[in-house]
């Protein structure tokens, strides 16, 4: 791994605790909600706009699951990727089969040619 992206990896660390410290924050806000009228008789409020309770609930709930979960697994992800080691140069010791495979195949030229 390069320089670079050590430090890349390294500052999407830093970013990825930032985001899972306000998604805390924004689940404290959600719990921390008590639950509204509207929330508790849906059927007596049907056709109303939101109450502030409702809707900053919503919003939070909303922006968690569509941005900062999402972000976060990302961020993770791209924070702990490792490429796959390269193939290795070095040639493998060839079995009786792929000798065996070689030679059928020269033969076939030879018919051939």
């Amino acid at each position: 791994m390069t320089d670079a992206g050590a430090v890349a990896q390294a500052q999407l660390y830093i970013v990825l605790r930032v985001l899972e410290m306000i998604g805390s924050a924004l689940r404290w806000i959600d719990e921390a909600l008590p639950p509204s009228p509207q929330e508790l008789s849906r059927e007596d409020f049907e056709g109303y706009e939101p109450d502030i309770t409702s809707e900053v609930r919503r919003v939070v709930q909303c922006v968690l699951a569509d941005r900062i979960d999402p972000a976060i697994a990302e961020l993770r992800a791209a924070h702990l990727y490792q490429p796959a080691p390269p193939e290795s140069k070095k040639r493998g010791r060839r079995t009786k089969k792929d000798r065996t495979k070689k030679a059928e195949r020269l033969r076939e030229r030879k018919a051939k040619g």
